[in-house]
């Protein structure tokens, strides 16, 4: 190591080793620099000399940045929506899942993280839709044209209820979901002891896809008699010549039965290959019940028909009039002229289902309203309303009177191809400690869609902590460098992420601005006053050198450099060894990195986190380059800073010399 020099850093004298490094304006290799590359005796010896100076006592718990904007920021239970329209946990996210975004695009999944949370969860009632509940500092799409953080939206706001596409398929193969042993006669299908065959090639007909969602509505299936059954009230019948002659033109037999008591109907069709198909489809038990995939990707004709076999099931429609409200019989309202405001409303106990259907509604224009309700000693219900026109669509109304074609506070300036947008009508914030949380990391486009509304996934500060790392090293006075403003700065206004490349770019060429003239978790360059990135000249990085491999890391770190790397974040918490239990992913964060260690002849690096410092070690983490940088490495530039200027008439300190 080189002699020690004095450091003023908050205020305070420190000493840190420091050893000759060339200048250079461009980005080379770090070993093709003429960079002190040591050797892996020299690396060992210095860093287990008794002189060797920890980074984490000089760079101490006030130089941890709270980027306030990481990951993990749902609660488990949260519904993700995948590209062909399922909703999964997002606890349940894995790589490779593709999900749709806030655009509506299709994009991959490329991490699932989570943490234990301290801080403000806030809950957002959406005007006719399920609430959903995230941290304070997640990003949420509004009003079609910005990202807010969670505790900045204000009631009125709009929030984006996303639309799936609708490409949809005109046939199924049976074969693929009834299961066990089959046989097979010409074109049809059967099982070994049956003689009650069916196409195994089933078209997703308007007929077909509104069987579907009858099913959903009120059917189940019984694999002990082999019976597929929908049961129903007495008075409801419009349903059942439909469904007669559905099951009647695949020969299938067919019998209705009464219950004067319970004054219940049902009717039931012999047939196992229907009943395995409409299980393995929909669900077999009431709270599990679900929008068959084909349908959740289907066009906007079988969408339709399968909400019409929904409704027709599971739905009831009142009448308001200034004489009251009542209720109709379907029979009654089938091609019927309603002139007064009408209300259609299903319910169900399942909440995957409940949220399926109202997100099909979205998918083909409808505008539903949605809401949850407890009863003691019941499962909780879950409801759908339509309204006005929109009933018409579902029900076969003639027509609709005037004045009912909106639902009350939707009403958007303009039609959008993606998505419906609903007003937050309440926002409620409280403190939770030690609440586990989940984030995804999605590619391309850095959103997706949580409990149907369109929301974002966050970014970090390395750049930032490297340059005030540098200063420090220059003796300089200590200046809070602004994360928001380089990332503002090359993030082209896309609340997108960002690279490492890009940022060291900026940072050597245009400098970073300070903290106090860039507007906290502000993206947008140009909502950032010019005079910020005027100040910013003042604070530029050289002697900056791209890093490629574990000794150039080491080396760099050894001459008294700081470094921005990329890694693969997850889970927070320390393996049994210390080290950061991330994997060796792609890549997905970025953090800056000031010291190393030797440990049963490893190395281990350090780096500070932007998470505040209730992650790791008090902000503070290590990791190892087999087990955490060397898949990173292959698609992010790993860079080192030593550096920086303090005046922009060329005032400087030339650079550090041993």
């Amino acid at each position: 190591m080189s002699e020690m020099e004095s450091v003023i850093i908050h205020g305070e004298e420190r000493k840190l080793g420091l050893t000759e490094f060339s200048q250079t304006t461009e980005l080379p290799m770090y070993a093709a620099a003429g960079g002190p590359m040591f050797t892996v005796d020299e690396i060992n010896q210095a860093i287990t000399d008794p002189q060797w100076v920890k980074a984490a006592d000089v760079f101490g718990d006030s130089w941890i940045k709270d980027q306030d904007g990481r990951g993990a920021c749902f609660p488990a239970g949260t519904k993700v929506t995948l590209a062909n329209g399922e909703l999964v946990n997002i606890e349940d996210m894995r790589f490779g899942h593709l999900v749709r975004t806030h655009l509506g695009n299709s994009r991959q999944c490329v991490d699932v993280m989570s943490r234990v949370y301290s801080g403000d969860m806030v809950t957002l009632d959406v005007k006719g839709w399920p609430r959903i509940r995230l941290t304070g500092d997640h990003r949420v799409w509004v009003n079609d044209s910005e990202w807010k953080r969670a505790r900045d939206i204000e009631r009125g706001d709009q929030v984006s209820l996303v639309k799936n596409e609708n490409s949809g398929v005109r046939f199924i193969d049976a074969a693929d979901w009834i299961g066990g042993e089959l046989v097979e006669d010409g074109d049809k299908i059967g099982c070994v002891w049956s003689t009650n065959f069916i196409p195994r090639m089933l078209e997703l007909s308007d007929d077909f896809c509104w069987m579907l969602g009858l099913y959903c509505a009120e059917g189940s299936s019984d694999s002990q008699t082999r019976r597929l059954c929908l049961t129903s009230h007495s008075d409801e019948v419009a349903w059942r010549d439909r469904s007669v002659a559905f099951f009647e033109s695949f020969e299938l037999s067919i019998s209705i039965t009464h219950n004067k008591d319970s004054k219940a109907s049902q009717l039931r069709v012999a047939n196992v290959m229907f009943e395995r198909l409409f299980e393995a489809l929909c669900g077999k038990f009431a709270n599990k019940k679900k929008v068959p995939k084909q349908i959740l990707t289907g066009t906007e004709a079988q969408k339709l028909a399968f909400l019409r076999g929904y409704f027709a099931g599971d739905g009831h429609v009142s009448v308001a009039s200034k004489t009251g409200k009542r209720t109709l019989k379907k029979d009654q309202i089938v091609g019927s002229t309603i002139t007064e405001q009408v209300q259609a409303m299903s319910c169900t106990v399942s909440p995957i289902l409940g949220q399926q259907v109202a997100t099909l509604m979205v998918d083909v224009g409808i505008k539903p309203g949605f809401g949850s309700r407890q009863q003691r000693d019941r499962l909780k219900s879950y409801n759908v309303y339509v309204y006005g026109q929109d009933v018409a669509r579902l029900l076969d109304f003639t027509h609709v009177g005037r004045g009912n074609n909106t639902f009350d506070g939707i009403r958007q300036k303009r039609n959008l191809e993606h998505s419906q947008l609903r007003p937050v009508s309440r926002i409620h914030s409280e403190l939770v400690d030690g609440e586990t949380v989940y984030d995804i990391t999605v590619d391309q486009d850095h959103a997706f869609v949580a409990d149907g509304i369109a929301v974002h996934n966050c970014a970090g500060y390395a750049a930032a902590s490297a340059l005030e790392r540098a200063r420090a090293r220059r003796g300089l006075e200590y200046v809070e460098l602004s994360g928001d403003g380089i990332y503002a700065a090359v993030n082209r206004g896309v609340d997108q992420g960002s690279g490492l490349e890009n940022n060291m770019v900026w940072l050597r060429d245009n400098g970073i601005p300070p903290a106090s003239e860039v507007p906290r978790w502000e993206y947008r360059k140009n909502r950032i006053p010019a005079k910020a990135y005027e100040e910013g000249k003042r604070f530029k990085g050289f002697e900056t050198f791209a890093i490629r491999t574990e000794l150039e890391l080491a080396s760099a770190l050894v001459a008294g450099f700081s470094c921005v790397i990329a890694c693969h974040a997850g889970n927070g918490g320390r393996s049994p060894d210390g080290l950061i239990d991330w994997t060796n992913g792609v890549g997905n964060h970025s953090v800056v990195m000031d010291d190393l260690r030797l440990r049963n002849r490893v190395w281990d690096f350090q780096i500070a986190n932007s998470w505040k410092l209730s992650w790791g070690e008090r902000g503070r983490g290590w990791l190892q380059w087999a087990r955490h940088l060397s898949n990173p490495i292959k698609y992010h530039m790993f860079y080192a800073i030593r550096s920086t200027n303090d005046d922009p008439q060329g005032n400087n300190p030339p650079p550090l010399k041993g």
